[in-house]
């Protein structure tokens, strides 16, 4: 964790750059909370694409404008259905400066594997801001939305809210969760949904305080909430929750400490990403476990059985630099429920993102943008696949230019380019080829399957818009979905793949 400023970048993939909301925040937790990336894509889409569906549509301007605003990150969810869910924020400035304020109100718009997508309000509220909307589905569609209210401009503490919606179309009253005394755009309340339907909701109650976490079943409100945690390593800065397979639940992020001296004139902080988990379906978090040493940032987690996992992370030069956004790419792999020794995946590199899918059987591939010397420029993505013994491939540069980033729960991969964004992000006008993104790499190891985003070539006359693009994987099953903007049009287009 860097400074405050720094914060909101420096997490996980699904949430830092808003490349992909993975399950259970979706997101980018979903994103979150996740910014949802402005790429420059072309508007054609082609007739057919293998395992993907033919997309559906979403029309009108209100759409668009709500999901360019960068507000936070684009919440998406799918199961293995083949339903999907998007939700976002919409504002209404009332008065007039400097003492204008909000009307907030939570939109969804869902549909099931097949028919029209509809739009509904899903909470409105005059006098008030809303940050970090989440949304995820469990295996039978139930859905479950929830967000963070500030009642005013100088209100405090904010309100965590939710509401959710059984598979049959039954929609709950909106529901206190809890609250959080945190810096409001800080508190990032998260979801995940748990093989048997249970729904995890976990959000950053304060600094001094941790994480708060609430449970659900399905057909039945939140309980009331608990601290994860009353460890000092469990003040989590951007906790991401997250079941495995097995019905445990983990909830990891980075933790920050003081490190000893040099003190005058104050001891630089020490990051370091941790890791707190409870046995299948049980309630009750462990200690928290030290999955990334100090000092690493940006720690992302992916578990392929209840006792096979793999990490990355960044680890930032020391002495601390708070003006740098980079690190060194470490990884480790959990074998047999134990973490194996951690591994710098190329020690003389320094890299602003990281990415890790991990597969069957144990192991993994892990994703980086390595960026210029001393600079934020990013300059190509880099790759490492780990085996399940914890042995990691040396470091290779993809020839599609597409790193993996997340996985659905039958452990297919998503694969997709995480250059483009960044570039374009940068002003950097890309050159070349561009591959479609994302892919999906199904485990049955058939060929990798584009989707629907097709492809462009950089500096040729073609018809370009700004768009949005993010995925989401289903939690259980096999199943991707994706979800794009075409700025030009303001349709908002949705597909998904399954094999």
């Amino acid at each position: 964790m860097r400074v405050p400023a720094h914060m909101v970048q420096s997490v996980s993939i699904a949430r830092s750059w808003g490349l992909v909301i993975r399950r259970g925040s979706l997101i980018l937790r979903c994103g979150g909370s996740l910014a949802a990336i402005l790429v420059v894509l072309t508007c054609a889409v082609t007739p057919s694409f293998a395992g993907w569906s033919a997309p559906r549509f979403i029309s009108g301007p209100a759409f668009l404008a709500e999901l360019t605003i960068p507000h936070g990150p684009l919440p998406f969810a799918t199961d293995a259905r083949g339903d999907v869910a998007i939700a976002w924020p919409e504002f209404r400035p009332v008065g007039h400066p400097p003492n204008w304020w909000y009307d907030s109100s939570v939109r969804l718009a869902s549909a099931g594997p097949t028919g029209r997508i509809v739009t509904r309000t899903v909470w409105r509220h005059a006098h008030s801001l809303i940050a970090s909307v989440t949304v995820v589905l469990d295996a039978h569609g139930e859905l479950t939305v929830a967000w963070i209210e500030a009642p005013s401009p100088s209100g405090s503490p904010f309100t965590v809210r939710a509401r959710y919606r059984s598979a049959s179309g039954r929609w709950s009253a909106p529901q206190v969760v809890g609250r959080s005394r945190t810096a409001f755009y800080y508190a990032r309340p998260e979801l995940a949904v748990a093989p048997n339907g249970e729904v995890l909701l976990t959000w950053n109650a304060g600094s001094t305080v941790g994480v708060d976490a609430a449970w659900r079943s399905p057909g039945h409100p939140f309980r009331a909430a608990s601290l994860v945690s009353h460890s000092q390593r469990a003040l989590i800065f951007d906790p991401t929750p997250v079941f495995d397979p097995s019905g445990a639940a983990h909830v990891y992020g980075t933790n920050v400490t003081s490190a000893p001296r040099p003190a005058p004139p104050k001891p630089p902080p020490r990051t370091r990403g941790v890791m707190l988990s409870t046995r299948a379906h049980s309630h009750r978090f462990g200690a928290p476990v030290i999955v990334g040493p100090p000092a690493a940032d940006a720690l992302v987690v992916s578990f392929s059985t209840g006792t096979q996992a793999l990490a990355a992370w960044l680890r930032e030069p020391y002495p601390y630099d708070a003006e740098s956004p980079l690190g060194t790419p470490y990884a480790r792999v959990m074998l047999h429920g134990s973490w194996k020794t951690p591994v710098a995946l190329e020690p003389h590199s320094e890299g602003s993102l990281v990415t890790a899918a991990g597969r069957n059987g144990g192991g993994g591939g892990v994703g980086w943008l390595v960026t210029s010397p001393g600079g934020y420029s990013p300059r190509g993505a880099m790759t490492a696949t780990a085996d399940a013994t914890g042995h990691f491939s040396a470091s290779t540069a993809p020839a599609s230019g597409l790193v993996p980033v997340a996985r659905d729960g039958a452990g297919d991969v998503v694969l997709q380019d995480i250059v483009l964004p960044e570039d374009l992000k940068l002003g950097i006008t890309p050159s070349g080829p561009i591959t479609a993104s994302p892919v999906v790499d199904p485990v049955t190891r058939g060929a990798p399957e584009p989707s629907p985003l097709a492809p462009f070539v950089g500096g040729t006359p073609l018809t370009l818009s700004e768009s949005v693009f993010a995925t989401a994987e289903s939690p259980t099953g096999r199943r991707v979905a994706l979800v794009w903007l075409n700025g030009l049009t303001g349709r908002v287009g949705v597909s998904t793949w399954r094999p």
